[in-house]
């Protein structure tokens, strides 16, 4: 009985242990942006400055996983990939950014959101296409479609909130 309760308890720590892994972290100070093969906890040595360069060191199907904190605003402009990149704030509504805007394809993001408050607080802006986002809240949301003609923009947009500003979508 007494070993049936322990493999509960191990199985249990594991499971939630392994809900705060990634391939790489992204952290307010920054390190080597070293990846990971396979998801590991946080390391503050190897965490990455910012959710560009978590991007450019990631591999398509990677996990990036933010700490909780404010950040500057974040773009992801290059290093897209052929399959998503999947970024998770620690904890859902703790990680706040000045702004988000992405520009490549395949990305997720879940849980981060516009700091500040009411007109001032962080805007979204998409550009590339398979893009989902998840949680966000700010001021505005805008973006463009690149491929409106063969129907790959792709954006899932869920959970979000924005006011204070007129939300404008547009296609180039």
């Amino acid at each position: 009985m007494r070993t049936a309760i322990l493999l509960l308890v191990v199985l249990a720590l594991s499971l939630g242990a392994s809900a705060q892994t990634a391939n790489l972290w992204v952290d307010t100070n920054g390190g080597t942006c070293t990846r990971q093969a396979t998801p590991a906890t946080y390391v503050d040595a190897a965490a990455c400055s910012s959710m560009q360069a978590a991007q450019t060191a990631a591999s398509a199907g990677d996990t990036i996983r933010i700490k909780n904190g404010t950040y500057g605003s974040q773009s992801i402009s290059s290093g897209g990939k052929a399959n998503y990149v999947n970024f998770y704030a620690e904890t859902a509504g703790s990680v706040l950014v000045g702004g988000l805007s992405i520009s490549v394809d395949y990305v997720k993001v879940t849980g981060v959101i516009g700091s500040g408050t009411g007109n001032s607080r962080g805007s979204l802006t998409l550009e590339g296409n398979y893009i989902l986002i998840d949680g966000f809240h700010g001021s505005t949301m805008s973006g463009a479609w690149n491929n409106l003609a063969t129907g790959k923009h792709d954006w899932t947009i869920q959970n979000c909130e924005f006011g204070g500003n007129d939300t404008a979508l547009y296609s180039t």
